[in-house]
């Protein structure tokens, strides 16, 4: 079981801020922050804006997400644009 998430590791890999991710994405840093600690599961729109901004595809990142939630406890859903995030 990998600890690292992978939009953690697939943004260090891109020497990305997580503010930089954030801009890029259109989401808050907290939200994505809640995510690549393991505290919010990652929408199916979060995961294409993030793909996008890293420059790679849904079809790449998706599944390395589903698997890394998967080996974790149940999270809340939680909502992808800033101007809905808490």
């Amino acid at each position: 079981m990998n600890d690292i998430h992978p939009i953690r590791l697939r943004r260090k890999q891109n020497i990305l801020s997580l503010d930089q991710l954030a801009d890029a994405t259109g989401l808050s840093a907290g939200l994505l922050s809640y995510i690549e600690n393991g505290k919010r599961v990652c929408s199916k729109t979060t995961v294409l804006a993030v793909a996008k901004a890293l420059g790679i595809t849904v079809e790449t990142l998706r599944p390395e997400v589903n698997k890394w939630e998967a080996e974790r406890p149940k999270m809340e859903p939680m909502v992808a644009s800033k101007s809905e995030a808490i």
